[in-house]
């Protein structure tokens, strides 16, 4: 492991508060009949690695590397040939806290956000078009960002930054909420409304949702949490949305459940959500969220996965992994399976059924062993499934 590696390491670990050393129910037995991964493997791309999730269009999947190398590399999605490799340039200088995250193709142009803002060409990763602003204090700029048809909406700094994805033309800079929330990530995009994850990063840690004119960047309202809830960690959940309702998951365990139209809070679910009768009560802090047709999902750092129910908010299942990794991070859906990024303590990725949560296949680094760790979830595209890790090949499984 190279320095920088070794520091963001140690940084997460930090700012996770020695997840490592937290109490953890005791998890599954693993499936006596295991599926294992290498026969589900289509393709190895060598030295090939990832930080974030990785994208998939027509013929390539991509994938961004924002450690020490900063490299965005394209692979044909059927062979895992290295299609491109390019190296991002900055204007200003880079630390090794800043590790990007955003990683999408946006009305034809692949947007990566990385402490700066690029726009590639996805055929050759020729650049289309560069935005960079110097960091005032912001220690992890531009790490992510959300997007509509046409838009990308990134966050440094306390504010909200958007820009045109097929020109890089900024169209305007809004201050979140000036002088209340300092921290923040931008959460979604929808309906001509952009919702802002926000927090107070100082002592009184303040927390609130901010919503905004996607068109112009003005406020329409902003809601102070009643309680302290979110963390430089929480804030990756953010916001999600069910309908005319904003879902935000709280580090302490609750889940707020605000009105999309005027931020009102229509309802607080308790900490019980996590922690069914047969398992020990929540012991973490929510990191990732995510929502489809059915369910509401949520990860946490005990390595805790529950899905709620979107129209009545009842728990559908909740479990526990220890086996594929100390930690639950980033997850996705398709139409059968849940795929699990488990992170720090081991790494790995968990897929399970959608409706019960049983754990189909896994994959820890016992399989994969030049893999570190992976926070990210998978890039899906019908049957395949590409993933890789920070320090690590990446790699193309058929889902089942």
């Amino acid at each position: 492991m190279t320095w920088g590696r070794c520091f963001s390491a140690v940084l997460a670990t930090a700012l996770l508060g020695g997840c490592g050393d937290a109490v953890r129910s005791p998890g599954p037995a693993m499936p006596e009949e295991r599926i294992h991964p290498a026969s589900l493997l289509a393709w190895t791309a060598r030295g090939v690695t990832a930080f974030a999730r990785p994208v998939v269009d027509a013929e390539h999947v991509y994938f961004l590397d924002s450690f020490e190398e900063h490299t965005v590399t394209a692979v044909n999605k059927r062979s895992g040939t290295v299609v491109w490799k390019r190296d991002l340039t900055f204007t200003y200088q880079v630390g090794p806290l800043d590790t990007g995250r955003g990683l999408g193709v946006v009305d034809g142009v692949l947007v990566v956000s990385d402490a700066e803002v690029f726009g590639l060409d996805p055929a050759t990763g020729a650049l289309r078009w560069h935005y960079a602003r110097r960091p005032e204090r912001d220690v992890n700029p531009f790490s992510y960002f959300t997007a509509d048809a046409q838009t990308v909406y990134c966050y440094m700094d306390s504010k909200v930054t958007a820009i045109k994805a097929s020109t890089g033309q900024v169209r305007w800079i809004a201050d979140v909420w000036p002088g209340r929330l300092t921290g923040g990530r931008i959460a979604q995009v929808a309906d001509t409304v952009v919702y802002v994850a926000a927090l107070s990063i100082d002592r009184t840690r303040r927390s609130g949702v901010v919503a905004m004119s996607a068109r112009t960047g003005e406020p329409i309202w902003a809601t102070e949490l009643e309680t302290p809830g979110f963390t430089l960690v929480n804030l990756i959940p953010g916001v999600g949305i069910v309908d005319t309702t904003l879902v935000v998951p709280l580090a302490d365990g609750t889940v707020h459940l605000l009105d999309r139209s005027t931020g009102l809070t229509k309802r607080i679910l308790p900490r019980s959500v996590f922690s069914p009768p047969s398992e020990q009560r929540f012991d973490g802090e929510t990191y990732y969220m995510h929502v489809d047709t059915q369910y509401v999902y949520i990860t946490s750092s005990n390595g805790r996965v529950t899905a709620l129910d979107r129209r009545d908010w009842s728990t559908k299942w909740s479990r526990i992994d220890l086996y594929t990794g100390g930690t639950a991070w980033d997850i996705v859906s398709d139409d059968l399976y849940l795929y699990v990024a488990t992170g720090y303590g081991g790494g790995g990725l968990a897929v399970r059924d959608k409706q019960n949560g049983t754990l189909k296949w896994y994959i820890t680094l016992d399989d994969f062993p030049t893999g570190e760790q992976s926070l990210n979830a998978p890039g899906l595209d019908g049957e395949m499934v590409y993933w890789g890790g920070n320090n690590s090949d990446s790699y193309a499984f058929r889902r089942r």
